[in-house]
């Protein structure tokens, strides 16, 4: 990420909590729930049974996400055995993070392609 774009995306974000800067340093308050399915999640145990999901998924990560490795990427996507398509696409030069970095058009591309429905026709 730039760092214009950077200090521009964190002001905007700090002004999404009114209180934000009463802190020190400024830091926006949020819920920790999703921390605790994260937890839970690299303890084996999800929110949810991959395996019945009978909906497409698309599994978008970066190619330096450290949060989403390749052995943690092709487990989700084996466990999601009732999927009717599965996707899990890596994006070059991108960490997890990648909607606030330069590749964000790529990601965006990928989202618009699954959602659109048209991957049946490549």
């Amino acid at each position: 990420m730039s760092r214009p774009h950077f200090d521009e995306w964190g002001e905007r974000y700090l002004d999404t909590d009114p209180a934000s800067r009463t802190r020190s340093p400024a830091a926006v308050k949020v819920p920790s729930g999703a921390f605790r399915d994260i937890h839970d999640a690299w303890a084996g145990e999800l929110a949810y049974d991959p395996a019945r999901l009978r909906a497409p998924v698309a599994i978008v990560r970066g190619e330096w996400d450290g949060m989403c490795p390749d052995a943690d990427a092709r487990w989700l996507f084996d466990a999601l055995s009732a999927s009717p398509m599965r996707r899990d696409v890596k994006i070059g030069r991108a960490t997890h993070l990648m909607h606030l970095e330069q590749n964000r058009f790529a990601l965006y591309s990928e989202a618009e392609t699954f959602l659109g429905g048209d991957l049946e026709e490549r």
